[in-house]
This record gives C-alpha cells, structure tokens and sequence, in this order.
C-alpha cells in the first residue's frame, strides 16, 4: 500500500503527515533528530490493517517548530493532540520510540480518553546527574561555519552515536555493540538534522528532563513499556515503576523483530477502542495548509501557497540546487514550487528528469491547485528558467506573462566545464562529499562557475553569508543525485 505525505494546518502551524491505510487508527512517532521517514517500514507494514497516521514532530522534517523557546514533552505531546483534533480522531493506537516514547507517553497520560493503547520503544527515565550532563553536552549549537566544519562535524557525530552513548562520552564503560553504520544511512540522519537545524535541540532537552516516573502507576490505558535488549535507554527498565494491571514493562531480548511482535499483539488486543479511519479521507477532510503536495509523473511536487485577489495567479521556479522563494508580489495568488529531490518534493527512483517531461506532470499538478483554466504567470531563476519555458508552452494561452533571470550562458564549452564541476554526492565512509558540496557552492559564489577559477573568472562580491550557503548546500545534499541529472537536462538540450 503507497504511504502517502501531506501537510495539515494545525493553528498556526503546518505539519507534515505521512499516511497510508484503513482501518483502526494508529499514531507512530518517531525519534529525534529523525523524521517520520524513518518509520516507512512500520508505517507500509501496519498499513495493511489499520489506518496509520506518522507526523514528523514540530521542528522536524516538514512541520513547523513550536513556537517556544524552551518547550517541554507536555508541549510536544499537547501538540499531537491538537493534531489528532484536526484529524478527526477521537481514539489511537499509539507507538513512540525514544523522544516519540516520551511524547506517545504523555499524551497517553494527559489525554487518557484519546488514548486506546500505548506502546513505547525506549522510554527514558533519566535521573537527575545524567540529566545534567547530557544537558551540558549532548546538544551544541549547531551554527553554519564559513568553511563547512559543520558539515563534517555533523557527520561524525551521528556516526559516532553508533560507537557510544552518550556521543560525546569514549570511555570504554560507554561503548556500544553496534555495527558500524553504512555511510548512507549517516547521511539520511545527517538530512534529517539539517531540516531541524539549530532547533535540534529543544526536543533532546525536553525528553531528557522529562521525568513521568511519578505518574506512570496511574496510567489509565492498557500499555507496553518496552526496551530492546541492546538498545542504549535499556538500562532504564529497571527504573520504572510498578504499572497498573492493564500494562506491563518488558525488556525484549529479541531485538526489533519482537519488538514489532510485540506491538502487533498489543494494538490487536486494544484496536476496538480504536476510531475506525480512512487515513486518506481522514486527510484530505483536515484543514488545508499552505504548504501542499500533489502527485504526478512521478514527483510527489510540494508547493508553497501564498492567498491573493482575482488577479492571475504567480508561479516561481528557482534555480536547481535552491531553496524555493514565494514570489514577494502579485495582487493574486501567490505559488512556489519546489524542484523534484528539493524541499518536501520527492521524486520516483528512476524519474524521467526532461524538461518537457517535467513540465508536464508539473502541469498536471497545477491543475489540483488552479481551475483548468485560470491565467497564470511565470517567473524563473536560473536552470529553472529552461522549466518555466516549457511549461508555458503546456499553458498556452494561459500563461500570460513570462519572466526569467539568470538563464545559463549559451556557450558549449562554459557548460561542459559547469558540468564536469558538479560535486560527487554518493556518501561516503568520511563524510567527504558534504566538504564537496560545500566547496562547490562556495566557489561559484566567489568565481564565475561557468568559466575555470582563474583571475579572469574572479567575482566581485564578498565571502557568502555561512547562512544562505548553508541553505543552498541543504538543497543541493538533498537533491542527490538529481542535482547532476536535473543540471544536466537543462543545459543538454538549450
């Protein structure tokens, strides 16, 4: 069953939902610094049962963050409540892991009556010293440097909480049995952070000072409080306290596959309690948010919705590798989107990337935001510009005006040096190929990228700001191998 993604406005705040399913509802909640993403394989598995809603938390992946300085678990699990509320959801199933254990735990305890059963992965119990350090030391700033340092820093910190816990703790007593992790699945964790940025932080510091042990004995709804023998939070089973009679405590030492048995039997045990869902109707019925995502050819395109008047509706294009903009005027409304592999748009594994082809579903798209026959205008920055051509061309009369800037230069050579300059982005055991992201970025801000990087191609501009580099760099890491693919499918054919 495809697991689908859309955004729902919750107050002031946009969050992205990962769904799939029918049948009794089910909330998963995922760790920090992740994303539902990686929760696809819990969410394509129960989906076949039951209707399976997987948030990314404020402040990760696509929702919006709290709008706190300091938030706590309360706020966080008051947050999912008021999603449930904007869902339509009466009573879930709900699954947490780690941070999501603390958020699906308190939510179950605040909220009882929303709550038909709860299981936990990891729900930390920190005492009091390992709270402080872990508040002196787990979470830095996490600030653009001018050189990139960041980047490799990032890398070897996600990496190396598969060598120790606490990360920042070598001691031998620290040591984890972990296998070393594949370079690609560092670099999946290394995006989700980049999405969280600097707000990475408030959700680590809620959940270590979140401290339910006190209120766990009167918890209301049948539970399982599992840790996985193994896992790095095991060592707190032994510090929860006695549960009521409908739940228990359990250390599971056959690793995630009795974990996901497990699960299974208890929500099976609970799912009558469980509001009975269509996860896509459940959608599509909650209020709309101004971010959307619409399916077709083969990219799941994600836009961005500004509202206007009855003049004609604007559309911006950006350059391959940035982050898209709103255009800033226009009397109506007011749309962005976001390249295939850029922002929340999500592309098929082996997508046809032809501009003409591209145009194409892109046009399909527009046509479940804009009447079939609505003006539209059209303005593009750079390689976008190659796209925003042949989608006028798909619009016919219907694009009214067309507006380009930036378009790559027309001489061969300068675009087969441009091409041959594009960062290697397959991961690496290192972190290298954020460096070389890095590195290209910063270069074709201080030379001239369509021409080599002697005198003559000196530009004459100022260091890039660390910031605005670093959210170019994010879409370009992002974008993957689509980065090359998209550049080369622009230039090839103009």
């Amino acid at each position: 069953m495809k697991v689908q993604r859309q955004f729902v406005q919750v107050g002031a705040r946009r969050v992205m939902v990962r769904h799939a399913g029918r049948g009794p509802a089910v909330v998963l909640v995922h760790q920090s610094p992740q994303s539902s993403r990686a929760l696809m394989p819990w969410i394509e598995r129960l989906a076949a049962q039951y209707a399976v809603f997987a948030p990314d938390t404020p402040g990760f992946g696509h929702s919006d963050p709290l709008p706190l300085a300091a938030p706590s678990i309360t706020d966080y699990a008051e947050a999912l409540a008021e999603l449930l509320g904007a869902l339509g959801l009466q009573r879930v199933l709900v699954f947490g892991m780690h941070t999501g254990a603390a958020i699906a735990t308190q939510l179950a305890l605040a909220h009882p009556q929303h709550v038909a059963g709860l299981v936990t992965d990891g729900l930390s119990l920190f005492d009091a010293e390992e709270c402080a350090s872990l508040l002196a030391h787990y979470v830095p700033p996490f600030e653009p440097q001018w050189d990139g340092s960041h980047l490799r820093w990032l890398f070897a910190r996600l990496r190396e909480q598969h060598l120790f816990f606490p990360w920042y703790d070598g001691r031998r007593a620290a040591r984890l049995r972990y296998p070393l992790p594949a370079p690609e699945r560092v670099h999946a964790d290394v995006l989700d952070l980049l999405d969280a940025g600097d707000g990475y932080r408030a959700a680590y510091r809620a959940a270590f000072q979140y401290a339910p042990r006190g209120a766990l004995p009167s918890l209301q709804v049948p539970a399982l409080l599992a840790w996985r023998a193994g896992d790095v939070l095991a060592p707190h089973a032994p510090r929860c306290p006695a549960l009521p009679a409908a739940s228990r405590a359990a250390v599971l030492m056959g690793g995630e596959g009795e974990l996901v048995k497990c699960t299974d039997n208890h929500f099976a045990a609970c799912a009558a309690g469980a509001t009975v869902a269509d996860a896509a109707a459940s959608m599509a019925a909650a209020p709309a948010a101004t971010r959307r995502i619409v399916a077709a050819g083969g990219v799941e395109w994600a836009f961005h919705l500004a509202p206007g008047g009855d003049a004609p509706a604007r559309l911006s294009l950006g350059d391959i590798g940035q982050p898209a903009a709103v255009p800033e005027s226009g009397a109506g409304p007011r749309i962005a989107v976001e390249l295939p592999g850029h922002g929340a748009s999500l592309a098929a594994a082996e997508l046809d990337v032809a501009m003409p082809r591209l145009a194409a579903a892109l046009h399909e798209a527009l046509a479940a935001l804009l009447p079939a026959t609505a003006p539209l205008e059209l303005q593009a920055q750079g390689a976008g510009a190659v796209l925003a051509r042949h989608l006028a061309r798909a619009l016919g009369a219907r694009c009214t005006a067309l507006q380009t800037a930036g378009l790559p230069p027309a001489d061969a050579a300068a675009r087969r040096h441009f091409l041959q300059q594009l960062p290697a982005l397959a991961p690496d055991a290192q972190g290298g190929h954020l460096l070389a992201a890095w590195d290209w970025a910063r270069q074709s801000q201080l030379f001239d990228p369509w021409q080599p990087a002697t005198a003559a191609g000196v530009l004459d501009a100022p260091a890039p700001d660390p910031q605005r580099l670093h959210e170019h760099v994010r879409e370009v890491l992002r974008a993957g191998p689509l980065h090359a693919a998209l550049w080369r499918a622009a230039l090839d054919e103009e």
